[in-house]
Order: structure tokens, then sequence, then C-alpha cells
């Protein structure tokens, strides 16, 4: 089922990175990927464990992506530091420069944690116009050990492709599912529309349990790549009548200005979602505390794989005491500056129950979750209560 949702040109690499270089010396590894979450994903790893790397060779005009540049083999100086550095061409299909840029210095000091692969610091994000020419793109990155005056070259392909037409068909309930549920690991804009699609289009969506979470996720996804709402607001004289409604309701929720569109919107439509665009688009944090349940974080996790919701989730295991809640409501803010004047004392407990039974049930399922709750634990700086009950969370997991 799985397979299915895969389109041609789309490689997911889980991979140990320290097998994936070729030479025992200084070199590195170059890979062009939608996962905006990944460098968080390194940093936050367990011990002894690489995180899945959702590499994309092709990619489309509006849409953001990152390179993502590893290294091994690497020397360190008398004070036991590192410095690396690298340097980026992309050469276009006709053989001109698209990009060129050097000095990036991707490591530079003290590695805490060394498993002997080091992923830089700077990420180059990059984005194809309508205007740049399709085909393959070459990418040179040159990467450079500064104390052992070493250098390595390595090249690797991007393809800009036109926007994939996938149809609402392609999905069924399962298959969607899998798909919003595995985006945080698999980031995939490219099939976002044509979920939408089958998905306002489903019985699903009649259910409110379901349904706004899963608004709520194609909000994120929407918001984060901007091109994806021309080519929705594109499909919008095709559209049957049902989804047109949702599309101008999602339009305005993210508070889109339909002045930019060049696809005729009715302004009677517009209208009746007036009250939608006054409320905007909240953070996942304001909307958990304005809906009264956290669980609604359980989703939005799976679905962005952002580790302040992790985060968040962990200080609401403080909430069980008079002091945590206290502590709790003045530090919320620093989630989302609405959390404090939304979120009442009579709540905190449904938070921490909710908390405690999302983290038990996505520990031992979810690697992201897993690695987060570890890092916590050993490196957090946690009141008691929370770190006991992360405690019970962990270590029954680990016998």
């Amino acid at each position: 089922m799985l397979n299915s949702l895969r389109s041609p040109g789309f490689a997911s690499v889980a991979f140990t990175l320290a097998l994936a270089f070729q030479s025992f010396g200084f070199d590195c590894m170059a890979d062009p990927s939608f996962d905006r979450a990944f460098y968080d994903k390194w940093t936050h790893a367990p011990s002894g464990a690489s995180p899945i790397l959702s590499r994309r060779d092709t990619v489309y005009a509006g849409a953001s992506w990152g390179l993502y540049v590893f290294f091994q083999g690497y020397t360190r100086d008398d004070s036991n530091k590192v410095n690396v550095a690298f340097s980026c061409k992309i050469v276009k299909p006709n053989g001109t420069l698209f990009y060129d840029t050097t000095g990036i210095k991707a490591v530079s000091g003290f590695i805490e944690k060394d498993t002997g692969v080091l992923l830089s610091g700077i990420v180059p994000i990059f984005s194809f116009s309508r205007k740049d020419m399709p085909g393959a793109y070459k990418i040179v990155v040159k990467a450079e050990d500064k104390i052992a005056k070493t250098k390595k070259s390595r090249e690797t392909t991007v393809v800009l492709a036109k926007y994939p037409s996938i149809s609402p068909s392609h999905f069924d309930d399962i298959s969607l599912n899998i798909w919003v549920h595995s985006y945080c690991i698999e980031p995939d804009p490219g099939r976002a529309i044509a979920a939408f699609s089958y998905f306002i289009g489903s019985t699903m969506s009649n259910d409110n349990e379901i349904f706004w979470p899963v608004f709520y996720f194609f909000q994120c996804v929407f918001n984060d790549n901007p091109f994806l709402i021309d080519e929705l607001v594109g499909k919008f004289p095709t559209s049957s009548q049902r989804l047109q409604e949702y599309i101008v309701f999602l339009l305005r929720s993210i508070q889109y200005d339909k002045g930019k569109s060049r696809t005729p919107i009715p302004d009677s439509l517009w209208m009746k979602f007036d009250k939608v665009a006054a409320t905007g688009f909240y953070d996942p944090f304001t909307f958990a505390c304005k809906v009264k349940s956290n669980k609604f974080l359980e989703f939005c996790f799976y679905s962005m794989g952002r580790y302040s919701i992790v985060r968040f989730l962990i200080d609401c295991l403080g909430l069980n005491t008079p002091a945590g809640q206290e502590n709790f409501i003045r530090n919320c803010p620093a989630y989302s500056k609405e959390c404090q004047t939304v979120l009442d004392k009579e709540t905190t407990l449904e938070f921490y129950s909710n908390a405690v039974k999302i983290l038990k049930k996505t520990y031992t399922k979810h690697p992201l979750v897993n690695a987060y709750c570890n890092y916590s634990y050993e490196r957090g700086n946690l009141e008691l209560n929370q770190k006991s009950a992360l405690k019970e969370i962990i270590l029954p997991s680990q016998k």
C-alpha cells in the first residue's frame, strides 16, 4: 500500500550514514530533501542511532528544499575541536550557473556527541521559480577539513519537474492515513492537493474528531509550501461545490490574499468565511489550548515532526502538581503568546493525563518521540515530577 504512494523519481533513503560513504579518509555526502525538521532529528537522536533522511531527487517550482551535507574522516586540533567548511555550486541543465557560494562554515568547535559522522550546521535552502528551465541540475559540493588541509568533492543531481498531476482517486482511507502519518518522515508536498481533495470528499471529513486535526494538518502543509496554494486555487473552477467551499475555507484560514489570485472566486463564497479570516491560522499550541485537549498535538507531531511539540508534551508532565501548573502557565508563552491567556488551571490535569497517554503510546512506535524523550530524560532540565513521569514512560519500554 505504501509503495503505491511513491511517484517515480522519489527515493526514500533509510541508511546508516557511516556505511554510506565510499572512502575511509575525509569525505562528504550531500542529499537534497524537503524535510525541514531533519536537523532537529539529527541533533536529538539517541546515541548510536541515525535518523531517516527522506532524500528527494525530484522537486517542483516554488517548493523549498534543503541540501544536507554530511562529513566523515575529519580531524581534531590540539584542543579536540573540528573545523569543516564547504562550498556549493548548482549548474543548470544547459551548463550555465544557477548558484555558487564558498566558505560555508559547516562545523566548527568541540563536538559533544561524536558518532564519526557530522551534519553541517548550515543547511542551504533552495527554491526554483516557474521561469527556471526544467531538467537535471548538477550539484557540486566541495568540502574542506581546515585542520588537516584536506579536501573532497562530491556531485549529486536534483531534477526540476512539472507539478505532478495526481488524481484524488490515487487515495483511499488507508493510503491517506499512511501518507499523513508518514509526512514528518517523508515530506511529500507533491501529493498534498490530491490528498486534500480526497479527504474533503470522503466520509471521514464528516467526523469532527477526524476533520479538525486533519484540516489543521493541511493548513500547516499549505502554509509551509506557498507554491501549493497557487496550484490549489488553479483547480477551484473545476472542483465540486463542496470542495470549492473547503478550498475557500482553507485559503481564508491561512489568510490568503484574494487579490493575488488570477482565478475568480465568487465574493459571496469568499465573504462566507469572513469569521475564519478574522480568527486566522493558529499555531498548534494555541489551538490545543483553545480546544482544551492536547490530544490534538499527537496528530500535529505526526504530521509536522517538530520537536517543539514533543517538548510541549513533556512540559505537560509537570501539570499534576500546583507548583507544576504555575510553572507551566508562566513558561508556556514560549510556545505561543496566546497559550497563557487561553489555558486555565481547570484543564491542566487533563493536559497532564493526555500527555502521559500520548507519550506512552508513541514512545515505542515513533522514532522521533523516542529520540526526544531519551534526550530530555538524560540531559533535560526537568522538574522532579516531570522526570518521574518520563521515567515511567521510558524504562518500562526498554525492558
